[in-house]
């Protein structure tokens, strides 16, 4: 036998519906005082599922760059990851980071300006803490720049605790790294330059 329907179907709302009744829960939950978890879920669940890159692979990657370009392909994550560990002396190893100084001139466009202004920010950084340390934290200046971005807010912040956590020595290292990289840029727009002029 077929089963009776009462001929009121349930509705569906709508996914829109749905998300804005969401964003109104954690206004409120703001509002009252509460920290909205759905932003924090969100993150461990990105966290939960992220691959974590094997320091070997990014080695191999750029042997591959340098040594053997017939099996060398171009891997746009391992390039990111090389481009935020760089500083890392434990997840990019000196021998490693010279062959990166290698592949950064070959850097064109956008990732080129990120590492660039990111390599700066960190010697500005550094210039800012050896300053406030010389003069025996009479100088509240952090070096540290205004940005609209709340992402990029929020991934400078975490860079700085890091920063602080850092020894005197492992500071000086990453300042070192951060001029090594802004002179391998400058480098190779020069010879940019250079090429541009000679094709005249």
């Amino acid at each position: 036998m077929a089963k009776k329907t009462t001929g009121r179907k349930k509705r569906k709302i709508a996914k829109h519906i749905l998300r804005s009744a969401g964003r109104k829960k954690a206004e409120e939950a703001k509002a009252a005082g509460e920290q909205s978890t759905t932003k924090i879920n969100k993150k461990k669940k990105s966290l939960l599922h992220a691959k974590i890159k094997d320091p070997k692979e990014a080695h191999e990657y750029l042997s591959n760059w340098k040594h053997d370009s017939a099996n060398w392909k171009f891997n746009k994550n391992t390039q990111s990851w090389l481009c935020r560990h760089m500083y890392d002396v434990d997840k990019v190893p000196k021998a490693v980071f010279s062959l990166l100084m290698e592949y950064i001139e070959g850097l064109k466009g956008f990732t080129r300006d990120w590492v660039n202004e990111d390599a700066v920010r960190r010697v500005l950084r550094y210039k800012a803490w050896e300053k406030k340390q010389s003069n025996d934290g009479d100088d509240n200046d952090d070096g540290s720049e205004e940005d609209t971005n709340k992402e990029d807010d929020e991934e400078k912040k975490e860079d700085d605790a890091r920063f602080a956590a850092l020894d005197d020595h492992d500071k000086r290292k990453e300042y070192k790294r951060s001029r090594q990289v802004v002179q391998a840029i400058k480098k190779a727009i020069e010879a940019e330059q250079q090429e541009a002029e000679d094709d005249e």
